[in-house]
């Protein structure tokens, strides 16, 4: 459903003999407010707390059964009522379905997904010239290159406090900020911000690998972790010290960052390992190259 503000004029123009005059209507298309799927015949939305001095007017548009309608000046008045919502949006950062913290690894070109919710909804109105925009920029002094986010933003299901937006991000150096600009339809504004590090020189490497526990000395498995510099398919191999292969791990694709695999402690045949010192091969093939490390373990029960 998507839902329009819009504005009506009507101008009169005077010719050359008095009371001759020709009228024009004409048709100001307003600004999208919401978008979103219901999968309920009621949808419910929040209006942005707008003057209706000039009399504003919301166009709904809605398709459901390989059928569309539309309905249009719908109109808005009165006084809004009181709401207690004084904070800005929440924003979380998402690189696909990791969620992003500061200091965190990300491929140089990747896909941000920002989730953002508030009681009140999210302001679509004003562009990413206004102070109050939902915009965003890479880099700490870079606002005057902001990119828009009002198209890129869409509803969840069923909702009118949350959604997301996506949007390609290309970082230029090997530490770059990343900040956003969103209001909630009371004007409520927050500023987040997210530093990210970043594989620009596009060599990859495996780094921070860690076995645990480790000893291990029970039978609950053993968890592998390890960062990225770039995305890439990774594959891991357990062998005895003595170079015999016991256990191959199926090939799964990680993200630049921090990525994590389970490993239940047995061989090939499923049979529990035997006390001793065993060595993990890690190996990872991305698009400039490949990388492998080895980490020791041990098992003692």
């Amino acid at each position: 459903d998507v839902y329009k503000r819009q504005h009506i004029r009507r101008v009169v123009r005077y010719g050359d003999d008095i009371g001759d005059t020709t009228i024009y209507d004409y048709r100001i298309e307003g600004k999208e407010i919401y978008q979103g799927f219901w999968s309920t015949d009621t949808a419910k939305l929040t209006v942005p707390l707008i003057s209706t001095f000039h009399l504003p007017t919301i166009k709904l548009s809605g398709y459901k059964d390989f059928s569309s309608g539309v309905l249009d000046s719908i109109r808005v008045y009165g006084t809004a009522a009181p709401t207690t919502d004084n904070e800005g949006p929440a924003v979380t950062f998402y690189d696909g379905a990791r969620k992003l913290n500061n200091g965190d690894w990300v491929d140089k070109n990747f896909t941000l997904t920002g989730r953002v919710a508030d009681e009140s909804g999210v302001n679509l109105l004003n562009s990413k010239e206004d102070a109050r925009g939902f915009f965003l920029y890479v880099g700490e002094d870079n606002i005057i290159n902001r990119i828009d986010l009002r198209d890129n933003f869409i509803y969840n299901q069923n909702s009118y406090s949350e959604g997301e937006f996506k949007t390609e991000i290309n970082l230029e150096n090997p530490q770059e900020s990343i900040t956003v600009y969103v209001s909630d339809n009371c004007f409520n504004q927050t500023i987040e911000k997210i530093v990210l590090n970043a594989n620009i020189y596009e060599r990859i490497s495996i780094e921070k690998i860690l076995i645990y526990p480790n000893p291990v000395k029970d039978y609950n498995g053993i968890w592998i972790t390890f960062t990225l510099t770039q995305s890439a398919r990774v594959t891991i191999k357990i062998y005895t010290i003595a170079g015999r292969v016991i256990k191959i791990l199926p090939d799964i694709f990680c993200h630049a960052g921090y990525n994590q695999k389970f490993w239940d402690g047995r061989d090939e045949y499923g049979d529990e390992l035997s006390n001793g010192v065993y060595l993990i091969h890690i190996f990872a093939e991305g698009s400039t190259g490949t990388d492998k490390r080895i980490e020791k373990f041990i098992i003692a029960r």
